[in-house]
């Protein structure tokens, strides 16, 4: 009798179990990799087997016995889900990672050293973040207070950063008139102005930079490609020399040739006639001797 087929979470065991084995056999690998590569074999969508997975470990953590069906050792999953998620000891040591300030950064950038670069992990790290600061205040200020008890300057997440100057004015028994009025008018007018143009500025110089690297980049390669243009022709150039003077020699070869071609017959020709006076001469002569000899 067959076994009879059990689900998990909608899932087939038998794929719930192929995703447990391959995220543990690529554990060392970016898990947004490795869902992405399990789902391009088994043709389901990347985010939904992401999702799929985490709602299976937590139902795993609830629901131990589930290891029998899948028939995988207990530890085998302990090991496989416990090195994706943090524990208490790893989320402490996050936040004393990302809470001092000094020197200042983003807590971005801060994820972004942690993570060697690795923007997944950086996600990663960034996301744990405000979930502790989010669901764990407690977690968090504790840390903040041991981290300031070291001598150590710490960012405050929940402290509102602010965006602008607040300019008071002095209390004044008597009310502002019209002309005053208008002139702190003018003048928030003018702050704004000089405030906005300075960020545009600095923006548009950002930009010129960008723009100007981008630009001498791609003239040192168009530098290079003109250079490697210039020897191409130069060579096509010298094959080109070297044709023609071999096509020169070849021509050259064939009328000596030639030449000496007919030299030769002419000299053939020449010494036939030759041979041919010779026969003759010595013929004529037999003849004569013959007609002069006296009759016995």
């Amino acid at each position: 009798m067959k076994n009879k087929i059990i689900k998990i979470l909608g899932w087939q065991i038998n794929q719930t179990k192929s995703l447990i084995e391959f995220v543990y056999s690529n554990k060392n690998k970016p898990l947004t990799d490795v869902f992405e590569n399990w789902a391009k074999a088994n043709n389901r969508q990347p985010f939904s087997v992401r999702n799929y997975y985490y709602k299976l470990v937590k139902y795993v953590n609830e629901n131990p016995e589930i290891c029998k069906q899948l028939d995988i050792k207990k530890e085998f999953l302990v090991e496989a889900f416990q090195s994706k998620h943090f524990s208490n000891l790893q989320a402490v040591q996050l936040l004393e990672k990302i809470l001092p300030n000094q020197p200042a950064c983003s807590v971005r950038a801060r994820c972004h050293h942690l993570a060697n670069g690795d923007l997944s992990q950086m996600i990663r790290y960034q996301n744990k973040y405000r979930n502790l600061i989010t669901h764990n205040k407690d977690l968090v200020e504790q840390v903040m207070v041991d981290l300031q008890n070291k001598g150590v300057k710490v960012r405050n997440p929940y402290l509102k950063q602010q965006t602008s100057k607040i300019v008071t004015m002095p209390a004044n028994d008597v009310g502002l008139s019209d002309s005053e009025i208008q002139s702190l008018f003018n003048g928030l007018i003018r702050l704004v102005k000089n405030n906005t143009e300075k960020q545009i500025t600095k923006k548009i110089a950002h930009q010129f930079d960008v723009s100007n690297n981008t630009l001498q980049v791609a003239l040192a390669n168009l530098r290079k490609k003109d250079l490697m243009l210039q020897d191409i022709t130069e060579e096509n150039q010298k094959l080109k020399d070297d044709l023609k003077n071999v096509q020169q020699m070849l021509a050259k070869t064939k009328a000596d040739n030639l030449s000496n071609l007919l030299q030769l017959k002419n000299i053939q020709k020449s010494q036939k006639m030759e041979d041919l006076k010779n026969f003759i001469a010595r013929l004529t002569a037999e003849v004569e001797g013959s007609a002069t000899q006296p009759q016995k």
